[in-house]
């Protein structure tokens, strides 16, 4: 949690957070860490990660080398702005890559272009899940 209070969150953003996911609490400080790490590794600043992390408390949850692979679906789709992406929408994070090859072979089953499938995703990445 050190890693936390170093970000300088004020005392009821982290409160609040570990309210909404009682799990921070019990991660090694490494694996914050790591998590943070990678999202400047992405590209955000550290008030785009506080954002993040205020907005999907449930990102400390996830098991990072899934949200390494969806990200990089994101750049194998030629999505460059992920950064803002994720600081926009911080539940885009939640999402696995299997939801984005759903989303776009159903909407290609509906008859969009890739093209447009892709602009739907720019627009508002939270289409995938629903």
């Amino acid at each position: 949690m050190l890693e936390l209070y170093n970000l300088g969150f004020a005392e009821t953003n982290l409160k609040n957070m570990i309210d909404s996911n009682p799990e921070i609490i019990e991660l090694e400080e490494i694996e914050i860490v790591r998590k943070i790490e990678y999202l400047k590794h992405v590209g955000c600043t550290e008030v785009q990660i506080k954002n993040i992390l205020i907005g999907n408390p449930w990102y400390f949850s996830r098991i990072l080398t899934d949200v390494m692979a969806m990200i990089q679906k994101l750049k194998d789709l030629k999505f460059e702005a992920i950064h803002l992406m994720i600081d926009s929408h911080p539940f885009l994070l939640n999402i696995d890559c299997f939801e984005i090859d759903d989303f776009i072979e159903r909407k290609q089953e509906e008859g969009y272009e890739i093209d447009d499938i892709l602009d739907m995703i720019d627009e508002n990445p939270m289409v995938i899940t629903e």
